[in-house]
């Protein structure tokens, strides 16, 4: 009778929280697991990304040359009028400033050098195409870049320290040539607008600690 006892009290109890203790340290280990597993998948999603970010910074310096930085500095000087015959090829005219036409030079380098007896500098429909195609190669190249960053594959941090500075008050990231062209940047365009509150949050901050200095 007390054999019987026995066997239902550790068929009841005993079995019982035998097979909770058993599952709990399945769930523990199951857990722990997991975890190791989480951390080598954001281990490995790190690394990726520091090295897409070095290829990225690698292909975008091979794409710079003398011409996109001539181009860029060039348009940005431009009325949208002149952009906009620059990015359908047409020809347009220029005031014949030393600027102008040392830019036309280095930009059509078959082009012989210009005379500076003439008012205006006219930029055929040839020229226009030939700085079109390095302004669209610079945006397509700064794109790429920014693919990355929208899509969070790259350092974000490194590459906003690295090209903030296109977007800084002397540079507009070809804000004009962007504007019409019509939403074929998006990621160019949504650096451009995230760069503004970072600078815009910045300054706000400095103001605020600046009230807060003199009320003391």
């Amino acid at each position: 009778m007390c054999s019987i006892i026995g066997w239902e009290i550790f068929r009841d109890c005993i079995l019982p929280a035998t097979a909770l203790i058993v599952s709990v340290i399945a769930l523990s280990i199951s857990l722990k697991q997991k975890k190791i597993s989480v951390k080598q998948y954001c281990d490995d999603h790190e690394r990726t990304r520091r090295t897409n970010t070095v290829d990225v910074l690698f292909r975008w310096t091979d794409k710079l040359t003398a011409k996109n930085a001539t181009a860029r500095k060039f348009a940005e000087s431009l009325s949208e009028e002149n952009l906009m015959a620059i990015i359908e090829c047409k020809s347009f005219k220029l005031a014949n400033t030393p600027h102008n036409r040392r830019c036309v030079e280095i930009l059509n380098e078959n082009h012989s050098e210009m005379e500076n007896n003439q008012q205006e500098i006219e930029i055929d429909s040839v020229v226009s195409t030939k700085i079109r195609w390095e302004l669209i190669s610079y945006l397509n190249a700064l794109e790429f870049v920014l693919v990355g960053w929208i899509d969070n594959v790259v350092d974000r941090d490194i590459i906003e320290q690295e090209f903030e500075y296109l977007f800084d008050h002397y540079n507009g990231g070809l804000r004009t040539v962007r504007k019409i062209m019509r939403g074929c940047y998006p990621c160019i365009d949504a650096f451009e607008e995230e760069m503004l509150k970072k600078r815009t949050n910045i300054l706000e901050k400095k103001i605020q600690l600046g009230r807060e200095e003199s009320t003391n």
